[in-house]
């Protein structure tokens, strides 16, 4: 009766450090794939451009924006291509559709509102639109 219980302790402690052992942080790393590592990077790019976003709605909101507002402007657009371009280098697996197919055209549509920002006058037409970009992948 004794070896038996023996043999059950040693077994049971033999699972639980093999357990242990099994769940450390290189083994957990090594049996992860690559992609998921990315996985805060994406989720902060994606918080950027969502601040950058509510940006540009606000500042494009008045018919005539001012001097300050167009500086601003320019700079929530430099800042969602920024962000845009931390997607492109995140190791996120492009075979992923919306950064696939959405995400070249996306930076085109922020470099033509760039560009329309900085002509004289101002056509902040492309920058109100910006949002109809984001709903291309994020329906709803």
């Amino acid at each position: 009766m004794y070896m038996a219980v023996l043999r059950g302790v040693l077994l049971i402690s033999a699972c639980m450090t093999a357990c242990l052992l099994g769940c450390s942080e290189p083994a957990r790393q090594e049996n992860y794939p690559r992609e998921l590592q990315y996985i805060d990077e994406i989720t902060q790019a994606m918080q950027q451009l969502s601040l950058h976003m509510q940006q540009l709605e606000d500042l494009t909101r008045p018919d005539k924006p001012s001097a300050q507002a167009r500086l601003e402007i320019l700079a929530a657009l430099n800042g969602m291509d920024q962000s845009a371009a931390r997607l492109e280098a995140s190791g996120w697996p492009r075979n992923h559709p919306p950064f696939n197919v959405n995400l070249d055209s996306f930076r085109r549509d922020i470099k033509s509102a760039r560009e329309a920002a900085e002509r004289e006058p101002p056509d902040y037409s492309s920058a109100r639109s910006m949002e109809r970009a984001c709903v291309t992948c994020h329906k709803g």
